[in-house]
């Protein structure tokens, strides 16, 4: 980690690494300025579906729910 990150570049760079690591699924440990260093981790939470409104809308909703295998909380 030879490389620390300019102050005004920083930003742009993180929000890039961040991306890359979403795409490959690694984490990487990125030195920062002066004495940081910054880990970004990829988390991949469990999809969620949320249905908020009356009855009329629920059923059709529930059924593509239990369909698609999503865990059913009411």
């Amino acid at each position: 980690m030879n490389n620390p990150i300019p102050a005004d570049k920083q930003e742009e760079f993180l929000i890039r690494k961040a991306q890359e690591v979403l795409i490959s699924g690694n984490l990487q440990l990125l030195e920062g300025t002066e004495q940081e260093l910054i880990l970004v981790e990829p988390y991949f939470p469990e999809p969620r579906l949320i249905i908020l409104g009356g009855a009329t809308l629920l059923n059709p909703w529930l059924n593509l729910e239990r369909k698609q295998g999503f865990p059913l909380q009411l």
